[in-house]
């Protein structure tokens, strides 16, 4: 508040001049209840004051009060925007939250599945393949071409399955590129290891196969031909020349013996390598098949001495019976039979 007189500075309280001693007329639009007060020091000051005359703290305009007071009085409620009054207002429409798009999943186990079930289907096939190089028995198409076209098919779809993987996770990231090799490497040292697996164990299965068959048949070979012989032995009749054409019967019959006998020794031995459990019934095989292969060496210089008895005479014949074929079989009779 100034003086009107002299424009000097006076507090709000002020009735006179402190300057002139001139009366200063007090301001008819505040009244007691629109005192104002300054919210820094509590002291009152006068509407006009732009800064309080007590401590120099910034007030406010009046108009805010003014404004302020204005905005207490209570708002008109808005009007509620219905079905009975879209013409006078804007019509709102509902905005509904959309959902996140739902992430494709990766098919690594499909993949992985497909994967190992073509691996599996072609050791199939390498299996059977190692065990006829082994047994060099090439009868195997039903054992190969099966399982192979089904591991052509498993390994299309597994190409597709791939495929879809690269679309979900582009290689363009590191991270997708990186897991990817690794995935593929993975899964190449697997496969390698698969298929060495299954052509081993063909190949030694086929091979155990292979001598056990083998074996076998020789050993009913052997059985076979040595009841034949016994057999033309037995029903020969008790003199020289029914003994001279025997012997001639049996001369191949002896000489395809001798030979299996032969491969049975031989084969004895890798018999017992492979089968070691059985070791005891092969080593009573080898001391059977040692004497029969002197038995069948004798028998052969028998078939010798009877081919030179039945060039001699009837006289002729017994004494060298006696001096050249009796020997021999008093030898064969000698041989003991293994326990």
């Amino acid at each position: 508040m100034f003086c009107r007189n002299c424009a000097c500075e006076l507090p709000a309280v002020a009735k006179f001049c402190i300057r002139c001693g001139s009366l200063v007329a007090t301001p008819t639009s505040v009244s007691a209840t629109q005192r104002l007060f300054c919210v820094h020091c509590g002291e009152p000051y006068d509407p006009s004051y732009k800064f309080c005359n007590y401590c120099g703290h910034p007030l406010p305009p009046v108009g805010g009060h003014a404004d302020s007071s204005a905005s207490d009085q209570p708002k008109p409620a808005q009007p509620i925007v219905g079905v009975g009054n879209v013409g006078t207002h804007a019509q709102v429409t509902p905005v509904m939250s959309k959902s996140p798009p739902r992430q494709e999943s990766v098919p690594y186990a499909t993949f992985v599945l497909r994967l190992l079930s073509s691996t599996l289907l072609i050791s199939i096939a390498t299996f059977a393949t190692g065990e006829a190089v082994a047994t060099n028995q090439w009868d195997i198409t039903a054992w190969v071409g099966a399982p192979l076209l089904a591991a052509i098919l498993t390994a299309w779809a597994s190409k597709k399955t791939w495929s879809r993987i690269v679309s979900a996770e582009p290689e363009t990231n590191i991270n997708f590129k990186r897991r990817h090799r690794h995935l593929l490497v993975t899964g190449t040292v697997i496969v390698i290891i698969f298929f060495a697996v299954a052509a081993t164990v063909g190949f030694v299965i086929g091979r155990e196969r292979a001598i056990l068959v083998a074996y076998n048949a020789d050993l009913d070979h052997e059985v076979a031909l040595a009841r034949r012989i016994g057999k033309a032995r037995s029903e020969s009749e008790a003199n020289i020349a029914s003994y001279v054409q025997m012997y001639k019967a049996i001369e191949p019959d002896t000489r395809k013996y001798e030979s299996t006998l032969l491969r049975l020794e031989s084969e004895t031995s890798e018999y017992d390598a492979e089968f070691p459990e059985l070791h005891q019934q092969t080593s009573k095989n080898i001391v059977i098949f040692e004497n029969e292969l002197r038995r069948s060496r004798l028998l052969e210089q028998e078939i010798a001495v009877a081919k030179q008895i039945e060039m001699l005479d009837q006289t002729e014949q017994l004494t060298a019976w006696r001096n050249q074929m009796q020997p021999l079989l008093s030898e064969e009779d000698a041989l003991e039979s293994p326990k």
